[in-house]
């Protein structure tokens, strides 16, 4: 034999080479497959996620530090569960393989793809499926199915199938449904219609269950749905007796309610006793009683001993020290009190957020009814279009002002670059478009012929009184691209009279650009005799010796009193000596000269939005934001503040820089209210521009004037700053004025008091 190995089979000869080899034969039988054990832990992973998810999911995060932090803790604990879980279905689905497996991969996968669809949702759940299957094999959920609630049977309720409601938009309320509960417990019972700790998208009013039913009566309440949290899970209502309420959870509830208010109360008096001691240690080195370093060395204790019988010390600052020991003292006294009763109150229990939970459990099961409640809330709209109608009042420089009418539209829309944002106010980059009809300066109108008054024989200065022309209707389009520097949900507290509003002011970098164009021009040929006025009017620099298209060059003849206009010869030959270079010509003909394109604009600068937040609501926010409050379905007010250039505004052409400020800004005082206003000034000096004062218009007679002896002259495009201010209607505003996500005086303020349960203070924590 060699090895130790027997000849005839190859058993092992030596007793203890066999009896390790039974040893191992027998755990190769006993001990449980690999795969055993991988589906041992994945149902060890989802009874930890079933339980972690109903703790977590649709729970708002408790304002207490010590209840937040175990909310983290937990929350932390189900994300690390979850990604557990997917990791063991992706391996198991790997390990699916092969021609005669085809149907049960397909199915596993199936299974694991909803699975893991629910688990990698932004709070992990597990399937419906799933969870019931975890219910049933739970010994609460066989003993419960083994014996059923003998409480069942003693009430009933219409309608029997729970409360469905049709969608609804957040912020508003539909119309109340009424559920009837009958007594058929063959005796008076005290109801009590429980909801757990609070509903967040339900309200109960007008509810006459809360007091003795008698036998074979009934009681009423009625039930809306009116949702505040697109995230928040469907609750239940649930027919209780009061006195189980009051046994089974409210006492632990208010047990626990008061220990975690004790702790709180003991750590924020540590924290002012620590102060009040630092600060008598300071008031001692002042009065060099002891060191800095001294200071630093020194534990509370110690200071509250020396306060106990601080020394006598005359002056203003002996007397700050007593006064600042006595508050030490009082302070160190209130911490005692504190932490006696909070050890008074835990010496006869201590009660932790799982015997709470346990408590709700408890009275869950004894509930002589339950009412499913279920209904879909719809977001609030985004404020993304605004279509203004109304009145302007407009001018160039300070001059008489023109009114008029005008139709304002705005559009945003947000860029979805990388990964999409639940939130459109979460992303930085913003498209947008602004078309309109209104006024524009007159050097986009550059006929000025229609200052021309033919029949009252003169033509008024474009700064006259007859500057009511120099602003023309027309249309205008800007569009450009946004980018948010203090994007809307961080930003600076704003003033909004909106009731029940927070408003917000983001800050963002735009550039655009745009056209404008007059609908018409006046095209029609104002003819005159040249007179002295139009000569002053448009009268050319000195040293000027033929007149131009922009300025006129006026001779008397020898003899006349009547000036004429010194103007090039238009059929001047340089080659014949008797040709003369000038004419002088008696009429002059103001005509509109033509443009072949749309007077363009560019600019760039900064842009002020102010959003309009309800408290009351929760938004549609990314997971990481703490504070999302819902956007009130209201176009924000805009403040743009650019620099650039509009050939509008600068007679034509590029010119000088111009300062551009334009605002609208929604009034409370009525829905779609808005008030405007826009100014458009040169980067520069006040420059004068012809015509330089008011003239005459001296028809002539008829034949008089032919085209040897007419001046055609083209009238100049204005050079002026430019402002319009007004008032509009957003007719879109008005028209979704009854479909949510306005402000409302009874937003959330009216159901907060609703849901309050009788006889007890509004509760804490989520709903079991």
């Amino acid at each position: 034999m060699r090895n130790g190995l027997a000849a005839n089979g190859g058993y092992p000869a030596h007793p203890r080479l066999r009896c390790a080899v039974f040893l191992a034969m027998t755990w190769s039988v006993l001990a449980p497959s690999p795969f055993a054990q991988a589906q041992q832990k994945k149902d060890t992973l989802r009874k930890e996620i079933f339980a972690l998810s109903s703790a977590v999911c649709g729970v708002p995060v408790p304002a207490d530090p010590d209840e937040k932090k175990l909310y983290e803790d937990q929350k932390q604990s189900l994300a690390d569960a979850a990604s557990a879980l997917i990791s063991l279905l992706e391996q198991e689905k790997a390990k699916l393989t092969g021609p005669e497996l085809n149907t049960i991969r397909q199915k596993q996968e199936d299974e694991d793809n909803e699975e893991e669809k629910s688990l990698k949702q932004s709070c992990p759940t597990l399937p419906a499926g799933v969870q019931n299957a975890i219910k049933s094999a739970s010994p609460t959920a066989t003993a419960s199915s083994a014996a059923p609630n003998p409480n069942a049977s003693q009430v009933t309720v219409a309608p029997s199938g729970g409360l469905d409601f049709d969608p609804q938009t957040i912020g508003s309320r539909s119309d109340a449904k009424s559920v009837t509960v009958a007594n058929n417990s063959g005796e008076p019972i005290e109801l009590f219609v429980w909801y757990g700790a609070h509903l967040t998208n339900f309200k109960v009013s007008d509810n006459t269950c809360d007091t003795l039913t008698p036998d074979k009566g009934n009681c009423t309440f009625k039930v809306s749905f009116a949702p505040t949290d697109m995230r928040a899970h469907d609750e239940p209502l649930r027919i209780v007796n009061r006195n189980d309420w009051e046994n089974l959870y409210e006492s632990t509830r208010l047990a626990y309610q008061n220990q975690v208010q004790l702790l709180k109360k003991s750590s924020e008096m540590q924290e002012a006793v620590e102060k009040a001691g630092i600060k008598v240690n300071e008031q001692r080195i002042k009065l060099k009683m002891m060191s800095s370093k001294d200071a630093k060395q020194i534990n509370a204790r110690a200071v509250l001993q020396f306060c106990q019988q601080p020394p006598m010390i005359a002056g203003e600052e002996g007397l700050r020290l007593a006064a600042l020991c006595r508050d030490l003292r009082d302070k160190s006294s209130s911490l005692d009190e504190i932490q006696n009763a909070y050890n008074a109150a835990i010496a006869k229990r201590k009660i932790t957020e799982e015997d709470v939970n346990q408590a709700a459990n408890s009275l869950r099961d004894s509930a002589l009814a339950v009412i499913p409640l279920s209904g879909t809330p719809n977001h609030w709209k985004y404020p993304l279009t605004r279509g203004v109608v109304g009145l302007d009042l407009s001018a160039i420089s300070s001059q008489t002002v023109k009114q008029a009418y005008f139709v304002d539209f705005d559009l945003l829309a947000p860029f979805r670059l990388g990964s999409a944002n639940e939130d459109a106010l979460e992303d930085r980059w913003w498209f947008w478009l602004n078309p309109r009809i209104t006024s524009l300066p007159k050097a986009a109108d550059f006929s000025s012929l229609s200052t021309i008054s033919e029949t009252g024989s003169f033509f008024t200065n474009f700064s006259s009184k007859g500057s009511v022309s120099d602003i023309a209707q027309g249309f205008d389009v800007n569009g450009g691209l946004e980018f948010a520097l203090l994007k809307p949900r961080d930003g600076i507290p704003w003033w909004g009279e909106y009731v029940n509003t927070q408003a917000r002011l983001g800050i963002s970098v735009i550039g655009g650009a745009g056209i404008s164009t007059p609908f018409s021009v006046d095209n029609t040929d104002i003819l005159s005799q040249v007179n002295q006025g139009i000569c002053d009017a448009f009268k050319a620099p000195a040293g000027t010796a033929v007149s131009d298209k922009t300025r006129l060059v006026c001779t008397f003849p020898s003899g006349s009193t009547s000036p004429v206009i010194v103007a090039p010869n238009p059929a001047f030959d340089a080659t014949n000596p008797a040709s003369p270079a000038t004419v002088q010509d008696s009429f002059i003909d103001f005509f509109t000269p033509e443009r072949s394109r749309f007077f363009r604009r560019y600019y760039a600068g900064f842009r002020l939005k102010t959003y309009f937040f309800s408290p009351d609501v929760r938004g549609d926010c990314n997971n990481g934001r703490k504070v999302c409050d819902a956007p009130y379905d209201i176009f924000p007010g805009i403040i743009d503040l650019t620099l650039g250039q509009d050939e509008a505004v600068s007679s034509g052409k590029f010119r000088r820089p111009l300062l551009r400020a334009e605002g609208v800004y929604p009034l409370p005082f009525y829905p779609g209210l808005h008030i405007f206003g826009s100014f458009y000034t040169s980067w520069g000096g006040d420059q004068a521009d012809a015509p330089l004062n008011s003239f005459s218009v001296n028809s002539p007679a008829n034949g008089a004037s032919n085209d040897f002896n007419t001046f055609r002259f083209a009238t100049p495009l204005l050079n002026r700053d430019y402002f319009r201010i007004g008032v509009g209607v957003d007719l879109i505003q008005v028209f979704k004025k009854n479909k949510g996500g306005q402000p409302s005086s009874s937003t959330g303020a009216k159901a907060q008091t609703e849901n309050v349960q009788s006889g007890a203070a509004p509760s804490s924590g989520s709903n079991p």
